[in-house]
């Protein structure tokens, strides 16, 4: 019983060790793990397991209990490392990307060591600092976290050609294409952009070619979408991770 006991709170405290190791190198991007990760719970729990290593219960149901508060720790420091540094756990508030994501989903967001893709549907951090263009007091797509984020898909990444050409020849809106491919939505709708818009994008292109560490993104639904056809480029750091389930429905996101 005793060897149980102190493998139970070795336990605990290797799993302890490696959620201050994770809090110390910030390797969470998000700010919402700390609702998760709560130090005075993990401190109580630490305590307790090991108050209760050094007390011997005689009674069957103490034991039972005192297993049942072991593996509950054990389970709780557990979900604080898969939930608070690996997969994050969040709500989609808006409809820029439908049919993908609909208002309400439940997703799941991987974010460890993510190296962003062509057609992954990312998490971006966005500010009036670093991205300026995004209209003032525009709350449609930000969801309830601690901060602003927008869910899109990336569909440019360093080194791709964006080039432009006019919807006809009358006209001042502009149709999008990477690498000579006009930029389609996943139900096969056209990107539009007007003169402002574009004129954005070609400050931050360079020879019309998307520079290192940035990323073209857009929303899976043209006509609602606030996405790079108005604040421009997004950053590599800005991008927390890309979502890879929906909840509920228990549909992989592609």
């Amino acid at each position: 019983m005793l060897k149980k006991k102190i493998t139970q709170c070795i336990i605990i405290l290797i799993l302890t060790i490696f959620i201050f190791l994770g809090m110390s190198f910030k390797v969470s991007k998000m700010t919402p793990y700390v609702n998760l990760i709560n130090i005075n719970i993990i401190l109580l729990i630490i305590s307790s397991n090991i108050f209760l290593l050094f007390i011997n219960f005689n009674n069957r149901i103490l034991k039972g209990l005192v297993d049942l508060i072991s593996f509950s720790a054990i389970s709780y420091l557990s979900l604080c490392i898969i939930f608070g540094f690996i997969i994050i756990p969040s709500n989609v508030s808006q409809s820029s990307m439908y049919p993908t994501l609909e208002n309400n989903d439940q997703v799941l967001v991987y974010h460890l060591n993510y190296i962003p893709k062509i057609n992954d549907v990312v998490v971006i951090k966005v500010s009036d600092q670093n991205y300026p263009n995004i209209p003032k007091n525009n709350d449609s797509e930000t969801s309830n976290f601690l901060d602003s984020f927008y869910v899109k898909r990336i569909y440019g990444i360093p080194g791709d050609e964006v080039s432009f050409t006019k919807s006809d020849e009358s006209s001042n809106i502009f149709k999008l294409f990477i690498n000579g491919v006009e930029v389609l939505s996943p139900l096969s709708s056209p990107y539009f952009i007007n003169v402002s818009q574009k004129e954005l994008l070609e400050s931050q292109l360079i020879n019309n070619l998307i520079p290192m560490e940035k990323y073209f993104v857009l929303g899976d639904n043209p006509e609602l979408s606030l996405d790079s056809r108005s604040f421009g480029l997004v950053s590599k750091s800005d991008i927390i991770g890309t979502v890879v389930f929906k909840l509920w429905n228990f549909e992989v996101i592609k």
